[in-house]
């Protein structure tokens, strides 16, 4: 479940990050923009990406934040 409410742009932009640990037991971050159109025939579109980002070592960074 979301940890916090859902919001959406009114045109239709969102935005989706992505968490994962490495191998090295680190915590890294990579958002994407989509944008979303209903009934096209590629309703989802890749507006941008940010590149992966190494996140600090902080034991009070609960999961999902």
């Amino acid at each position: 479940a979301p940890a916090g409410p859902r919001r959406a742009d009114p045109a239709n932009l969102y935005r989706l990050a992505i968490v994962a640990r490495t191998p090295a037991g680190r915590t890294a971050v990579r958002s994407a923009r989509l944008l979303l159109k209903p009934g096209e025939d590629r309703p989802v579109r890749i507006v941008d990406w940010s590149g992966p980002e190494l996140l600090p070592d902080d034991p009070f960074l609960a999961e999902g934040t």
